[in-house]
């Protein structure tokens, strides 16, 4: 579904679908090897170059190539042997994020500073309402 307007997407989420294509081919690459060729080739035209060498990088590392071989030892090249090492890279596990507000001290100050004013002003009125009275 969100293929078919891939190239209408803002690059950020054009990025983050070679991510997840990434992802679905690590995880389960007999299924979504055929979606993931596709949305590497779709960002292979993309206007914006980091889009591009970004979908080159991700497609060497995951499907590396038979070229990628060095001729003396058939041994994976460079690419190879980070091929080894992608579901550390793209799985790992991370830490969920911590929800805080920047306000939140702000926000404490604000409601004692409420407090003291309502206080103050409440004596405030005692005290003028007895001076106007007289004793």
């Amino acid at each position: 579904m969100f293929l078919y307007c891939f190239v209408a997407q803002e690059d950020i989420v054009k990025l983050q679908i070679l991510n997840l294509a990434t992802k679905l081919s690590i995880t389960n690459p007999k299924q979504t090897r055929l979606l993931c060729q596709y949305v590497f080739n779709l960002a292979k035209y993309d206007q914006n170059y980091d889009i591009r060498d970004r979908a080159r990088f991700l497609r060497q590392l995951i499907m590396p190539s038979a070229g990628a071989l060095t001729a003396e030892d058939k041994a994976p090249a460079a690419s190879g042997a980070l091929t080894k090492h992608v579901k550390k890279i793209f799985l790992a596990t991370k830490p969920a994020p911590v929800l805080e507000s920047k306000f939140k001290g702000l926000y404490s100050l604000c409601i004692l500073l409420n407090n003291i004013i309502t206080a103050v002003t409440g004596i405030v009125n005692t005290l003028v309402s007895l001076v106007v009275k007289g004793p």
